[in-house]
């Protein structure tokens, strides 16, 4: 789901755990220990904040049927100077509150040391038959360039192809996404500034680095993303493009996404659109690579939800001749190619997935021969390589391989390590290279052998500057209002005791079939410093346990979502390891709505709570750019029967007179993705209800965005203002490690 995918602002929230789901239990859900209200379950405050003056100025609000009166309508206009200033004094006033915790430097300064690793590694690889491509980060560097290596057994002195630093001395263009020629001859580029992703595509020969074409202007925008491949001989690339200013009314410009085929060097004004049947407004393309025969597979995504087209282009005498694969109702979940065949993974007939396969050269789902049978087994995604098929499952939240002939004949389990996520790194000359990381292993680039089905690490890997060779991960499971029983993942250090002083930090996400798999992130190694827990709810909407625990929360099942969560937390205080004056609940985009929806059924939950880039307000939220895109996650409010589902668990209108835990918002301003109104709608009202003495903070980063493409070293103060946050909300004394 393109439009909530990593926010690097919430990667201090680990994420990961796992199994499939245990049956419903009969019995209800475990009585809950009652929950002190954070004002007194916080070292006590003498006063409410004097929070900057907000001005109320009452609109009626129609929405769904129903009427609200919205007093912070008017913070939506961020043209407006009043909410300009209205933005800077909230900054300030978060700057003067955080700065007065005397451990501040001491955390800028360790998060600051975490971003500079010793050994950079390469990350985003493509194979070709010239060499491998990949993104690399210097110790010292603002962003990722992409470098070349002629081998990833050996990969000495990588050459830089394109450094962004170079191209832009300030730090703030990033690399948003890159493709390369089968040959490796050409690259293309889309590079955007300040976390935008507002990209144009650039087209450079490798060996130079030389500008051969372009930029291309409106081949990416965080709406529907963006994507392209040259054509199999390397002389055309297929690209995808937005309209133009003039060719739709302002507000559709983002949407309405289309398939252009570029000539290399001629001009964007003879390029060709592709013409692909049955586009609507919320087509997000996504294109794969040219295959060895030079076909290329194009994902239609209809919107955010999950729903697909797939379209195959096959070189013909005229270039290229495009055919619709699948549509929406054949369930297809992913597609490669080997040089004869394709390989499909349908869920039509079994939600669990089954593979099929086709000819390349007729692609066509009539008459598909079944190469890997459904199973129990949930199938996430396939890689060919050679005379193998490897099949991805997912099971408590880890994945798993399994090795096939191309034939479909099992030659075994691939010996994936227990806890982790595996996923395809690179595929050239029948080898198959694989990302192997979990919660105590950084990220390496594994080659699986599939004849002995062993994986063999090769020299890419990070070096982390801190070890977690002492946590230990501990499995716990909720039961929901419904008596679904929802897995806990809990990180601690190894010999950690139960105990209602201890320091927990919760997190989930819940949607877009985006599961929360095993991560490593070396900055958690704070948090583990002082003592603290991570724990992350594997709450429905994700893809944990499959496609069937997606659809279980998503649509009219959204609110499972909040119940789950909920559940967890209760669980995590009652099962002892921490109690409500010590928890935190964190989330951020998605799980940003998590968070605001939760607090405002349950303020009481918990201490504190960290809410990144969220969407609040679902009775306006298609009006952002992003929100046409989320409706077929959601739901629409122009939808009888959603309307009101919508509106039952808007945390914007829900939040009503409650003692609040104290609430650190953050936002950006070049967001594409979530509109940054809806923090500053949600802060004004939680600061102008809460009866607590706890602090809302509102923090509004004026150079970034979303998460993605946002400068490390910026990151660092972020994430010293957040720990700060944490530490002194739940009475935390910072002690060096």
């Amino acid at each position: 789901m393109r439009s909530f995918r990593v926010v690097p602002l919430v990667s201090v929230l680990l994420a990961a755990c796992g199994g499939s789901p245990p049956p419903p239990s009969e019995a209800p859900p475990p009585k809950t220990e009652p929950a002190p209200t954070p004002a007194t379950a916080a070292a006590p405050a003498k006063t409410r904040p004097a929070y900057p003056p907000t001005v109320k100025k009452p609109e009626t609000v129609e929405a769904g049927g129903t009427s609200f009166q919205d007093d912070y309508a008017w913070l939506r206009d961020s043209a407006d100077p009043a909410v300009t200033k209205w933005v800077d004094a909230q900054n300030d006033f978060t700057t003067a509150n955080l700065h007065g915790y005397p451990h501040l430097d001491a955390l800028r300064a360790r998060f600051t040391s975490l971003t500079k690793r010793s050994k950079p590694t390469l990350t985003d690889i493509q194979g070709t038959t010239n060499g491998y491509f990949a993104m690399r980060r210097a110790p010292t560097a603002p962003q990722p360039a992409i470098v070349h290596v002629a081998s990833l057994e050996k990969p000495d002195a990588p050459r830089t192809v394109i450094d962004p630093a170079v191209l832009d001395p300030s730090g703030q263009t990033s690399i948003d996404w890159f493709t390369v020629s089968r040959d490796g001859k050409r690259i293309a580029v889309a590079l955007s500034k300040n976390g935008s992703e507002d990209a144009s595509l650039s087209i450079f020969e490798t060996a130079t680095g030389k500008l051969v074409d372009g930029p291309i202007p409106r081949v990416q925008y965080p709406t529907a993303g963006g994507s392209a491949a040259f054509s199999g001989d390397g002389k055309t690339i297929f690209l995808t493009r937005f309209p133009a200013p003039g060719e739709r009314p302002a507000g559709e410009l983002h949407r309405y996404q289309q398939l252009y085929r570029h000539v290399i060097g001629a001009p964007i004004e003879r390029d060709e659109k592709v013409p692909l049947t049955g586009l609507t407004d919320i087509a997000e393309l996504d294109l794969e690579r040219a295959s060895e025969n030079g076909t290329i597979v194009c994902r239609v995504s209809i919107g955010d939800g999950g729903d697909h087209r797939w379209f195959v282009g096959t070189p013909s005498a005229k270039g290229y001749t495009w055919s619709l694969l699948a549509d929406v109702a054949d369930a297809v979940a992913d597609v490669e190619t080997s040089r004869d065949a394709l390989f499909i993974v349908s869920r039509k007939s079994d939600p669990h997935g089954a593979v099929l396969r086709v000819p390349a050269r007729t692609p066509r789902l009539e008459g598909a021969k079944v190469v890997v049978p459904a199973s129990d087994r949930d199938l996430t995604k396939i890689s060919v390589t050679g005379d193998a098929l490897v099949v991805f499952d997912i099971a408590r939240a880890s994945i798993h391989g399994r090795v096939f002939d191309l034939g479909g004949k099992l030659r075994g389990d691939a010996r994936f390590p227990e806890r982790a996520n595996v996923f395809p790194a690179a595929e050239a000359n029948g080898a198959l290279y694989l990302n192997v990381v979990s919660y105590t292993a950084p990220l390496s680039v594994q080659r699986l052998d599939a004849k002995s089905l062993e994986l063999k690490k090769t020299p890419i890997f990070f070096e982390s500057p801190v070890n977690f060779d002492d946590l230990e991960v501990v499995d716990e499971v909720a039961t929901s209002r419904d008596g679904t029983r929802i897995p806990i993942t809990v990180l601690q250090v190894r010999g950690t005791k139960k105990s209602p002083d201890t320091p927990l930090r919760l997190s989930a996400y819940g949607g877009f079939a985006l599961g929360q798999l095993p991560k490593f992130d070396p900055r958690n190694r704070v948090w583990f410093d002082q003592g603290g827990i991570i724990a992350v709810a594997h709450i429905r909407g994700g893809n944990e346990h499959g496609e069937a625990w997606h659809a279980g929360g998503k649509l009219d099942k959204k609110q499972n979502c909040f119940d789950d969560f909920i559940a967890s937390a209760d669980q995590l205080v009652n099962a002892g390891y921490t109690s409500r004056r010590k928890l935190a609940i964190a989330g951020g985009s998605n799980g940003g709505l998590l968070m605001g929806a939760v607090l405002a059924q349950r303020p009481d939950i918990a201490r504190t709570a960290l809410i990144f880039v969220p969407i609040l307000d679902m009775a306006r939220y298609e009006s952002w750019p992003n929100g046409h895109f989320n409706v077929t996650e959601y739901g629409s409010m122009s939808d009888p029967a959603m309307a009101p589902k919508l509106l039952a668990y808007s945390p914007y209108q829900n939040a009503k007179p409650a003692a609040y835990p104290s609430v650190l918002l953050l936002s950006g301003v070049t967001d594409g993705r979530v509109n940054p109104a809806d923090a500053r709608t949600f802060a004004a009202k939680l600061q102008a209800i809460s009866t607590s003495d706890s602090p809302i903070l509102l923090r509004t980063w004026m150079d970034s965005g979303h998460g993605m493409g946002t400068n490390v070293f910026k990151r660092a103060e972020e994430d010293a203002q957040v720990f700060a946050f944490l530490f002194r909300e739940l009475g935390v004394e910072y002690r060096q490690p």
